[in-house]
């Protein structure tokens, strides 16, 4: 509920009634909200905004990218919720530690997108080892904008390693092959890249600007200025 609401806003918890609740990131919920998770696991009830205190049966799934234990030691994530909350933990391993899931992902990322664009694409061997080899510091969502920037780069039906952008870990910055004659930056690879992001977006301004890591007024000005 909220100042000058007209009919009451039904909160997850009480919509999860009888059900199961998926509580995604909990290890960032600041200790304020902890507080509140905390009594509603406890007592098992909730109470609306000027409303009146309602018993509820939910069933807490929650994950987390960060290590509870450490958070607990660090005081950022109260001792009783976590005790309260884990009874039963699954470790899934990070992307890197994968094996050839990261192929069967990339694959399957990679069919989306050529499903979606009515496209026919796929990674050559040598593309294919170089994600296989790559010492991923993130997770499944970074291989994906991997795969989609792969994507945009290819020119062909074949992805090449050379398409694949990888952050190196051990150089200052990405090396990127040029050709011996030289680019054209302004008038051949933007806006190569550009179109290629509103293409795969279906001309969705907002969404190609989120795949070039643009804020979307940054994308459309730049987009105007290019067809100048």
């Amino acid at each position: 509920s909220f100042t000058g609401a007209i009919p009451d806003h039904e909160g997850y918890f009480s919509q999860a009634d009888k059900g199961t609740l998926f509580l995604d990131e909990v290890g960032d919920l600041p200790l304020p909200m902890q507080v509140k998770l905390l009594r509603v696991l406890e007592e098992g009830a909730i109470q609306p905004v000027g409303g009146k205190t309602k018993q509820v049966n939910v069933r807490i799934v929650a994950a987390s990218n960060k290590d509870l234990n450490q958070l607990v030691r660090e005081s950022k994530f109260r001792e009783d919720l976590f005790y309260r909350m884990v009874q039963a933990q699954i470790y899934l391993s990070p992307l890197r530690d994968r094996g050839s899931d990261i192929l069967l992902l990339a694959r399957c990322f990679l069919s989306d997108y050529s499903t979606k664009n009515r496209s026919d694409k796929r990674f050559s061997d040598k593309a294919e080892k170089k994600l296989l080899t790559y010492q991923f510091p993130g997770n499944v969502r970074q291989l994906q904008n991997i795969v989609k920037l792969a994507y945009i780069n290819s020119r062909g039906v074949l992805i090449e390693d050379r398409d694949i952008i990888l952050a190196d870990t051990s150089e200052p910055c990405t090396m990127i092959e040029i050709p011996k004659e030289g680019i054209d930056l302004d008038n051949e690879i933007i806006p190569a890249y550009y179109r290629a992001a509103l293409k795969i977006a279906k001309n969705n301004a907002s969404e190609a600007a989120r795949l070039l890591g643009l804020r979307p007024h940054t994308f459309r000005a730049r987009l105007k200025s290019l067809k100048r």
